[in-house]
């Protein structure tokens, strides 16, 4: 992420395929790459990795794709909330794919679990500043769920400004055809649905506005 190179942001796994899925992105070991990221601005996408916690269960009905890889997100993602890592990084910017994985509708059960089981499951003081569902909205995630209630929910959880379009292509089995005609289900405000197609991107990656198409002559 040199910024001679005009990196506008870097794709990362949730875990260390080099570690069989051991360390995920909290591990002390991702801390210099978190601060550049903060330091300079710079968004990490973290999409999840084909290396998956191995068992047989998985590999039928490809639900490693199906199941597995949300699940990965969503436990990265906790784990940089539960660990206090959002905190030591107030500016680091998280895109999360496929719309934060199973992590968005499990936002009462974090709270609910954090409240019965502190301190006894989480040893040492209270890391976190507020209840772990505030910190999702420290998240962009994109729009890549395959359905029109999955993309009310993110809204709900997460708010229009924490979106951005997102799709699957390549391969092409939700091209961004697909994903558009998605989006233009949901009934929002026309300043909302920008922020959603282009706006947030534009802000998150520090990139221009798309050029408007010159007026004939």
């Amino acid at each position: 992420m040199q910024d001679e190179l005009g990196f506008v942001g870097a794709l990362v796994n949730p875990t260390d395929a080099s570690a069989s899925g051991a360390r995920y992105l909290d591990d002390p070991a991702c801390g210099p790459l978190l601060a550049a990221a903060a330091a300079r601005g710079r968004p990490l996408f973290v999409h999840p990795s084909r290396e998956l916690p191995a068992g047989r269960h998985f590999d039928d009905f490809v639900l490693s794709l199906i199941v597995g890889r949300p699940t990965q997100t969503a436990v990265c993602a906790a784990r940089l909330i539960f660990t206090g890592t959002l905190d030591r990084h107030p500016g680091l910017p998280l895109l999360l794919a496929h719309g934060g994985g199973v992590l968005p509708a499990m936002a009462g059960r974090l709270d609910a679990t954090w409240r019965a089981y502190r301190p006894e499951r989480w040893q040492g003081p209270d890391v976190l500043t507020a209840a772990p569902s505030s910190y999702l909205r420290r998240f962009h995630v994109d729009t890549n769920v395959w359905s029109v209630p999955a993309l009310h929910l993110l809204l709900d959880v997460l708010g229009p400004e924490r979106l951005l379009v997102g799709n699957d292509q390549p391969p092409v089995w939700f091209p961004l055809g697909e994903s558009l005609a998605l989006l233009d289900q949901l009934v929002l405000p026309a300043a909302d649905r920008e922020a959603i197609r282009w706006g947030n991107a534009a802000r998150l990656f520090g990139i221009g506005a798309p050029h408007a198409a010159a007026a004939p002559a």
